[in-house]
């Protein structure tokens, strides 16, 4: 049996891939790695937190986006 020998990308390969995938995935060292579903709490504690960061940008140039935001 022989080790798995992990294929490396480069970050424009990576960004293209990622680009057009229909999953999020990680970059990490040139390797990428699927990108799991978040936890219950994780859940639960995103729509609060992003309700209250709204507010305290209303009116500033930035905006808080959720972790389905692929950017």
């Amino acid at each position: 049996m022989t080790a798995r020998v992990p294929r490396r990308f480069t970050v424009d390969e990576y960004l293209r891939l990622e680009r057009d995938a229909p999953e999020r995935s990680e970059f990490i060292g040139g390797e990428m790695f699927a990108r799991v579903g978040g936890t219950l709490r994780h859940a639960k504690l995103g729509p609060s937190f992003g309700a209250a960061l709204s507010g305290r940008l209303r009116g500033k140039p930035c905006q808080p986006f959720g972790s389905d935001v692929r950017l």
